[in-house]
């Protein structure tokens, strides 16, 4: 999912998908990979966090990501 720097792991304002793409989980577990994400047009620091499978126990983080105005 995408957030807001400092934002709690619950907040992703709709910004998320599973690693298939969609909010839909996937038939089976997946491994790797490529989500697109739209940025935010509001400016503010943010990053991607990646969780194990429903829930909100975060396995990474990403270096912050700028959005200028």
């Amino acid at each position: 999912g995408l957030f807001s720097v400092g934002a709690p792991d619950n907040g992703h304002g709709g910004r998320w998908a599973y690693l298939n793409g969609s909010k839909t989980p996937p038939a089976s577990g997946q491994a790797s990979a490529t989500l697109t994400f739209t940025l935010p047009t509001t400016a503010g620091s943010y990053e991607f966090r990646f969780f194990r499978n429903n829930t909100f126990d975060r396995l990474a983080t990403s270096s912050p990501v700028t959005v200028n105005p």
